[in-house]
């Protein structure tokens, strides 16, 4: 089947911005570098263009439910920032406006074609860009803690258990974004090497790997959660579950005391990382800032529930702007971190609602493709994000680990049959 139909520059772009994300941390990488502007307004130009074409080759503009949905809920945010927080809306914000990205990605997906060797391509690449980027953040954690590292990050007498270690991603953004980069992508090419017999456990393991060096306790959840591809395809049986469990404990156990060869300190990890036994265990360190998350949302959004405070609240020079916000939160946390409850503190049950409406038709869409094609891998990292907002705050979709596993899920969609018999073979 040829699925390219046409050269037409509308598609060649979008098949730009789908290369452009597979290797994302590099083109950042030269934007910030070369440009001085960053990933996410490089990909907004290519949006942008590749809407123009479309309506100057007079080309009909092809949009999903969810991608309308989205549509309502950004032109909601920004009636929003306009009235509630009083920013102006010029040429930048077009760039600028991560939700507007968001859009124009999911305007690209809905609309791209391509064929087999450009799929095949993607892959080649992701998986080569998770190798790499386990080569990285293993240099990070044994050379030194600053390679490749966005000089915005770069970490200042940060202790030795707290180093939140980036990888290729801060290039991106935080280090936090190498959760939504590496996972699920590394979840869809799993899937890839299951389904076509090939041996997947060394990418479990530079994950678990990759996770371990970044401590962070919601990237360890989202590495934790890919191993439900095993039974998925394995099936939900007893010796299934015990093999699997000693190959874990077993791996866990070499690891361990690997380290320990090493003379890396995995035990002050453990207890005041992961753990944070310093601080008086997980409900009094950095993980009681989701506690706090609760108290503060059932304080201050009762006074706002419809439209929401507005995004009133940033972490720039200038300062926030929520007074109210700061003075509740009293230095016990950064911001309401929760993504879900900041969506709803923001923009109300309105706002809150639309979008969520687009997570809900998204996730159906997947669970659907998924049975069709028996290819779980997409809803998995799809899943992921969902997952991450409930200890994080990403609410736009400028990731490469929702972008890339949603261009597979189309492919797949495209080759129902092929990738049933890839499966079953």
């Amino acid at each position: 089947m040829n699925l390219y139909k046409g050269h037409s520059i509308a598609n060649l772009l979008c098949l730009l911005v789908i290369l452009f994300f597979s290797i994302a941390p590099f083109v950042g990488f030269f934007t910030l570098t070369f440009i001085g502007r960053e990933f996410h307004l490089f990909i907004s130009l290519l949006g942008y263009g590749v809407v123009f074409f479309k309506i100057l080759d007079g080309l009909s503009i092809k949009l999903s439910n969810y991608t309308v949905v989205l549509l309502l809920f950004v032109i909601y945010t920004i009636i929003s920032d306009v009235t509630k927080v009083g920013e102006g809306f010029g040429f930048y914000d077009l760039l600028g406006n991560k939700y507007i990205t968001s859009l124009l990605i999911f305007i690209v997906l809905d609309n791209v074609e391509f064929d087999k060797p450009f799929y095949e391509l993607i892959i080649k690449i992701s998986t080569g860009v998770l190798i790499i980027a386990f080569i990285v953040i293993s240099m990070q954690q044994f050379v030194h803690k600053d390679i490749f590292i966005n000089p915005k990050y770069r970490h200042i007498n940060t202790s030795f258990e707290e180093l939140r270690l980036g990888s290729i991603y801060t290039w991106l953004g935080p280090s936090a974004i190498l959760g939504l980069s590496f996972f699920p992508i590394m979840a869809v090419i799993v899937e890839e090497k299951i389904a076509k017999g090939k041996d997947y456990f060394v990418i479990f393991l530079l994950g678990a790997l990759v996770s371990f060096f970044n401590k962070s306790r919601f990237i360890m959840l989202n590495y934790l959660f890919t191993w439900i591809l095993i039974p998925i395809y394995k099936g939900f049986n007893l010796s299934v579950i015990v093999k699997y469990s000693l190959i874990v404990i077993m791996a866990g156990v070499s690891l361990y005391y690997g380290a320990k060869t090493v003379e890396y300190d995995i035990d002050k990890i453990i207890n005041e990382r992961i753990l944070e036994k310093n601080r008086g265990g997980l409900t009094q360190g950095s993980a009681g800032t989701r506690l706090v998350a609760f108290e503060v949302f059932g304080k201050l959004f009762p006074k706002n529930p419809i439209f929401g405070k507005g995004k009133l609240h940033s972490f720039g020079k200038e300062g926030s702007k929520d007074i109210e916000l700061v003075r509740t939160i009293h230095g016990r946390s950064s911001q309401i971190h929760v993504g879900y409850l900041s969506l709803l503190y923001y923009y109300g049950l309105l706002g809150g609602g639309i979008y969520m409406l687009f997570v809900v038709l998204l996730t159906r869409r997947l669970i659907m493709d998924a049975k069709k094609t028996r290819m779980w891998g997409p809803l998995i990292g799809w899943l992921l994000f969902l997952l991450s907002n409930t200890t994080t705050v990403m609410l736009d979709f400028v990731l490469m680990g929702i972008v890339i596993p949603l261009f597979f899920n189309k492919w797949y969609v495209l080759n129902a049959s092929d990738c049933k018999k890839n499966v079953m073979a």
